[in-house]
């Protein structure tokens, strides 16, 4: 039994390890076990290194205990980039008051809502034809598998003749969808 206790311990230590992944735009983030993640910032001071921590906690780490992220490419946007929902999306989308705003380019997306604004590079991440549906993520920092850091991800959906967008993203927090027009 004796030699079973430190076994068992060394076992929970590892299973309750932080693992830091930096991604390609050189941020870092820590990987907690809960699923969820945070961005740290890694400084250097003589030979250690040490993780600062939003919520004012730090702690040292080694080297080997940072992994450099390799993006995953994402063969399903690839798939859905030539679709007609892509090209149906390209272009400007407000919402009737204006506090909303979509702009799609081929290489760029911009999300705004209020004074929130999220840009970068987009990505189709699921398209449900015949209800006219697509899920998109914009401002992606990386994609690890399905771990996406950063950006924002919208449920979008055409209206049958693709001239009206609605935005079902905050379907659960409204009893409305938003109407969204196309300006250009």
């Amino acid at each position: 039994m004796k030699k079973k206790i430190p076994l068992l311990l060394f076992a929970s230590l590892l299973a309750f390890s932080s693992e830091y992944i930096t991604l390609d735009n050189g941020k870092t983030v820590l990987l907690k076990d809960d699923g969820t993640w945070e961005e740290v910032t890694i400084v250097k001071k003589g030979d250690k290194n040490i993780a600062l921590r939003k919520d004012g906690k730090w702690e040292e780490i080694k080297p080997k205990d940072i992994e450099a992220a390799q993006t995953i490419t994402n063969e399903t946007s690839k798939k859905y980039m030539d679709s007609k929902f892509a090209k149906a999306l390209l272009g400007e989308w407000r919402s009737r008051d204006g506090n909303i705003k979509y702009l799609f380019k081929k290489d760029k997306a911009v999300f705004k809502k209020g004074s929130r604004v999220v840009e970068g590079k987009w990505s189709i991440e699921h398209i449900d034809e015949p209800k006219r549906k697509i899920i998109v993520n914009i401002g992606e920092d990386a994609r690890l598998g399905f771990l996406s850091f950063g950006g924002v991800s919208r449920n979008l959906r055409f209206s049958p003749d693709f001239k009206t967008l609605y935005d079902e993203s905050e379907k659960l927090e409204k009893l409305t969808d938003i109407e969204l027009y196309k300006v250009k």
